[in-house]
């Protein structure tokens, strides 16, 4: 909901509105495309507002590393991705992991240092 709000533009806006002119973004730990499935429906209507975030119209994956990168890059803004899946990496939580193992186990966080 968050890629679809443009959350990140207006993160951007309010920054610049502060007076940082030097912005740089990383895409830290999160589900990657391969893992991030979701009904045709909202692959579609994500990827309608999003087109980065498109993979494959069979498999409805969507790339929201990819389509956060986009807004991101729009605005003139370098991007880290460090390309870590939470799904595929025991070492960081994972909501979707989560729920299929029935384990709760733990939170993340975001960041954003001025």
């Amino acid at each position: 909901e968050g890629m679809v709000n443009g959350v990140a533009g207006k993160a951007i806006e309010l920054l610049r509105s502060l007076g940082k002119s030097s912005i740089e973004a990383i895409i830290g730990p999160s589900i990657c495309a391969e893992c991030y499935e979701v009904s045709s429906v909202m692959y579609d209507e994500v990827i309608s507002i999003i087109p980065a975030s498109a993979t494959h119209q069979d498999v409805h994956c969507l790339d929201l590393q990819s389509g956060v990168a986009s807004q991101l890059t729009s605005e003139g803004i370098e991007v880290l991705n460090m390309g870590i899946c939470t799904q595929e990496y025991t070492e960081f939580y994972s909501h979707r992991r989560s729920g299929a193992t029935g384990q709760s186990e733990g939170r993340q966080v975001g960041v954003i240092y001025l």
